[in-house]
């Protein structure tokens, strides 16, 4: 029996995740940690976060699974709590974002549903509907805040020692020069065809094929 957490991504609901807990907890210990959306946490904060959840699961090791700046807070994780953390699974994460400039936002709304549109992508209908519902539930300041602790962390090197236990899984096409497949070549990479950045939700399956090869849930 295996422990997962799976994590979201910023302004993601736990409901993305929750088929997926369900699935997996026949045969292991399941639960799923949003980020906290308090207006100035830091990274630090979150991680102190994520280390209190699983002291209140009593979890001694755990598989950590973590999309987009859920992976990010996930690998970080593991490069501090290495004794607590079994292995890494990365969906399409971020990566380091000290270099990602916003500039001017005069109609936040306006900015984050087109910024989501876009890494949508080839999204289903019912993705595309949980997503930017999701989205209109974070204000600004806990998006913007929590956007920019992650922006002022390295990320550079979180996963140097922690390769051969990770994974990541994306869709197709090349990465950003920050991007953690770009900063680790060498990074175990399965990426599914013709899905957008919530590809957990746009091919299940697959998703969950690929999860087994690697932790032989």
């Amino acid at each position: 029996m295996t422990n997962i957490l799976f994590i979201p991504g910023l302004a993601c609901g736990e409901g993305q995740w929750r088929s997926h807990a369900e699935y997996f907890s026949a045969n292991n210990e399941t639960a799923i940690f949003e980020l906290p959306r308090h207006p100035g946490l830091s990274v630090r904060g979150h991680l102190d976060a994520l280390h209190a959840k699983l002291d209140v699961l009593r979890w001694d090791r755990v598989l950590i699974i973590g999309h987009s700046l859920g992976g990010n807070l996930a690998a970080a994780y593991a490069h501090a709590h290495p004794e607590r953390t079994e292995a890494v699974v990365l969906v399409d994460p971020t990566g380091d974002l000290r270099g990602a400039v916003l500039g001017e936002i005069e109609d936040y709304r306006k900015f984050v549903r087109d910024w989501f549109e876009e890494i949508l992508g080839p999204a289903a209908a019912e993705t595309r509907d949980r997503v930017l519902s999701d989205l209109d539930d974070v204000g600004r300041e806990s998006f913007l805040s929590t956007f920019e602790a992650y922006r002022d962390y390295d990320f550079s090197k979180v996963l140097k020692d922690r390769l051969d236990l990770t994974l990541c899984i994306d869709g197709e096409g090349v990465k950003g020069p920050d991007s953690f497949q770009r900063l680790h070549p060498e990074l175990k990479r399965i990426s599914l065809p013709n899905v957008g950045h919530w590809l957990h939700l746009d091919a299940p399956e697959a998703f969950r094929d690929a999860l087994k090869d690697f932790s032989s849930l």
